[in-house]
């Protein structure tokens, strides 16, 4: 399979399939809008707890994800709590 090929795409069964193989931290995602839209591509499923020090405190991060309206409780303790234990566990 080369890149560029016609019908590259299809056969991958499209992008955002592709991009649902990957875990993504929440680090850099301080944006509500930013942060809805990837958790709506991707799901909550693939999101994890991410802190990127020195950019900013962890603390930070974690009150983003607890006071954020969008998520329910449950999608807070998955990204939270058990998403990174799912990827350390492999």
């Amino acid at each position: 399979m080369k890149v560029g090929q016609p019908g590259l795409h299809a056969e991958l069964g499209g992008a955002v399939s592709q991009l649902r193989r990957f875990w993504y931290d929440t680090s850099l995602t301080d944006d509500p809008g930013r942060f809805d839209a990837i958790r709506g591509s991707i799901g909550v499923e693939r999101l994890v707890l991410g802190s990127d020090t020195p950019r900013g405190p962890v603390g930070n991060v974690v009150d983003f994800i607890q006071t954020s309206p969008s998520l329910t409780p449950g999608e807070k303790t998955r990204i939270l709590d058990f998403n990174g234990d799912s990827v350390l566990t492999r």
